[in-house]
């Protein structure tokens, strides 16, 4: 079976007509113009998987080329079109079958345009960035690892917030507690940029209680995730059986050797911890405004370093916000962070992680 590839809802024309050969019945020459008289009822086109319609313009004959289909606008305007050929009269021709596939458009097989001249980085950036994760997860690919290290449970748009709660979509679990204990990220909208767990969860209401208030209360479209906080999980109970007998200032040494038994996996905590950086807002020569502010304990002097990288809050009005870092600078000793645009001011003192 052929497959031909057209754009959405533009007519073929005589540089794009489909040309295919046609078999006489009974034997294995080519037909010609001689050999067969298209008739209504003959070719039958097929949108969608839906019911079959007689073409719109018959095929016909062009000598030392073949049989010439031409499409209107109309039949084109499906993401797959189902052609078949059939002779109803007296059988002059072989049954023939082929298939054509859109581009170009939203509804189309294929969205983009394989018409346009050139497909520039930044297109063909978007065009992965938006292909929905769930046609990648061929076992042991790049598209599997991401969903098994980052397990989304759930992306919508918000109905509504509260100070400690948000309104999830209509369409969110109805089983109550269904997200309780899973992490929530504001990603667009009101009160972008936060992050808290979930406390009590409401399947009839749809109301997810936060385990703290937000600092900006997220609302009617607002975009979140909620992801699955188990890779964070510890077991409590555990540690507490081997607490030790001896406590420095009040608090557990501890060297931890494994995870669950796997030593690899402590090993990576442990690569991971290492490459978070603690740091605390100084105003001393610097008024921090919501895309810069002044660290007196982060004074690493090359410039640029940490471009790029994630800065949350830990501490402060802006607790739980998470930004990028877009500069960094050093001056008079201090590090010189420029970020996106926070929803407040930090003040002096405040804590951070870069991560």
């Amino acid at each position: 079976m052929a497959a031909y590839q057209r754009k959405y809802n533009v007519a073929t024309a005589a540089a794009n007509h489909i040309v295919i050969p046609m078999i006489k019945a009974g034997v294995t020459d080519f037909a010609v113009a001689a050999d067969w008289t298209p008739a209504a009822g003959d070719v039958k086109v097929t949108k969608n998987g839906g019911t079959p319609a007689n073409i719109a313009t018959l095929p016909s004959y062009t000598a030392d080329l073949g049989w010439v289909f031409p499409f209107s606008a109309a039949e084109l305007s499906a993401e797959k079109l189902d052609v078949l050929i059939v002779d109803s009269a007296t059988k002059a021709v072989e049954d023939q079958f082929f298939s054509i596939e859109t581009f170009g458009n939203a509804l189309a097989m294929r969205a983009f345009d394989l018409d346009t001249a050139a497909i520039t980085s930044a297109a063909l950036v978007d065009l992965i960035w938006d292909e929905l994760l769930s046609g990648h997860l061929v076992s042991d690919s790049f598209g599997e690892v991401m969903n098994n290290n980052i397990p989304l449970i759930r992306r919508n748009t918000a109905v509504g917030g509260a100070a400690s709660s948000i309104t999830l979509d209509t369409g969110a679990s109805t089983v109550d507690d269904t997200y309780t204990g899973s992490l929530i990220f504001i990603i667009s909208g009101t009160g972008v940029g936060q992050s808290k767990q979930i406390g009590p969860y409401n399947g009839t209401s749809k109301v997810a209680s936060v385990t703290s208030p937000w600092v900006t209360n997220p609302a009617s479209g607002s975009v979140f995730v909620i992801v699955s906080a188990t890779v964070f999980d510890v077991n409590l109970e555990f540690w507490r059986g081997i607490q030790p007998n001896n406590l420095l200032s009040g608090k557990m040494d501890s060297d931890v050797k494994a995870i669950d038994g796997n030593v690899g996996a402590a090993g990576t905590l442990k690569a991971s911890m290492d490459s978070v950086i603690k740091g605390t807002v100084d105003d001393t020569g610097f008024s921090p405004s919501t895309t810069q502010f002044e660290s007196d304990d982060i004074t690493e002097t090359n410039e640029d370093q940490f471009n790029s990288r994630l800065l949350t809050f830990t501490s402060g009005i802006l607790i739980g916000q998470f930004k990028r870092i877009t500069d960094y600078v050093i001056t008079g000793g201090r590090g010189h962070f420029t970020v996106e645009a926070l929803t407040d001011i930090p003040g002096n003192n405040d804590t951070f992680i870069i991560h």
